[in-house]
């Protein structure tokens, strides 16, 4: 019996040993994400996509958590709670970035105004993105496992003038989300920009406090802003900010290559997606805005252009403002085919 028992525990050490040690290859990985916008949102959606085709693929070895809504962090506090491991993903937007490197806040630049999609994927895609990546990277101490998400298209909606052309701004009183460059710029075209926060924007339009907002399609439709007031919306397309992908450090470096391959090719694979989905979005909040009466003005190439070129008497100022170096702009307009 003891010699039998002696055995059966000798054969249960050595199980045991061999279960610790095929635990230990296929130790499983916690990875949060946080996010600050709704469930509904895009950009919750498509990462929620992207979390579940990861967890699936690496067969739970990577155990996939969003949390959406704020839950955990507002987004700008993401990138500190990435760097000191009470996070390990986060999917910050480019204007929440520019306090670590001024050059996040290029999406604002009088350069960017009107560009389509296409034209900033490129750019953001390329060299001059990925050297922005890499500069945030370093800065933060995280990884950004790839290309941007995209945030839909910046807009003006008005309550009681219809813009048609950036003369019609004259005189116009526009709320606007904050930024030193979003405010310049309506100042240049002759509006009055008043700084509000959003909960106090319903109210603000109904009393006449101001009649426009900088804002988003989605965000109005969201909101159902012609309940508010809302008429008319200019297409403008003001900015296109990015979304971020970063991930910690120490997850990172804590992955195995297979599993950090996983992670990174199903990121790649969601985002042109991801993109497609915003702008297909926009359309249908075009067509949501029109149903609830509000007329929207989709100005022509040659507006956006002159446009662009009175803003554009600002953007040294502007420059100066955002603390973006100079010869960083003189990168972004060369690689848009412009001159500075």
């Amino acid at each position: 019996m003891k010699t039998t028992n002696g055995g059966g525990f000798a054969v249960l050490a050595l199980l045991g040993g061999l279960l610790s040690a095929s635990t230990a290859i296929a130790q499983d990985h916690t990875m949060r994400i946080s996010l600050d916008t709704g469930a509904n949102s895009s950009r919750v959606i498509w990462v929620q996509k992207f979390a579940d085709a990861v967890e699936s693929r690496s067969n739970g070895r990577i155990d996939t958590q969003v949390f959406h809504s704020g839950q955990l962090f507002r987004d700008v506090d993401v990138p500190k709670a990435i760097r000191q491991g009470n996070v390990q993903m986060g999917v910050p937007g480019s204007w929440q970035l520019g306090g670590f490197d001024p050059r996040m806040n290029m999406f604002q630049l009088p350069v960017m105004y009107g560009r389509s999609a296409d034209v900033v994927h490129e750019l953001v895609d390329g060299p001059l993105g990925q050297n922005l990546a890499k500069s945030i990277g370093e800065r933060l101490g995280v990884e950004v496992i790839g290309n941007w998400l995209d945030l839909d298209a910046g807009s003006v909606f008005t309550t009681t003038k219809k813009i048609e052309t950036h003369g019609d701004f004259s005189g116009l009183t526009i709320r606007f989300p904050g930024g030193a460059a979003i405010e310049e710029k309506l100042k240049v075209l002759g509006a009055v920009p008043v700084r509000v926060p959003f909960p106090d924007v319903p109210m603000g339009l109904q009393r006449g406090n101001f009649q426009g907002l900088v804002s988003t399609a989605n965000t109005v439709v969201s909101a159902k802003l012609w309940e508010s007031g809302i008429k008319y919306g200019y297409l403008e397309a003001n900015s296109r900010d990015q979304f971020i992908p970063m991930v910690s450090k120490d997850f990172w470096s804590g992955l195995p290559d297979d599993l950090k391959q996983i992670v990174t090719e199903e990121w790649s694979k969601m985002i042109p997606l991801a993109r497609e989905d915003v702008l297909l979005q926009a359309g249908k909040d075009a067509e949501t805005l029109k149903q609830n009466g509000v007329e929207l003005v989709e100005p022509s190439e040659s507006e956006i252009a002159a446009t662009r070129e009175i803003l554009m008497q600002k953007q040294e100022e502007i420059t100066k403002t955002l603390g973006i170096e100079a010869d960083f702009v003189k990168s972004v307009s060369a690689a848009l085919g412009e001159s500075q």
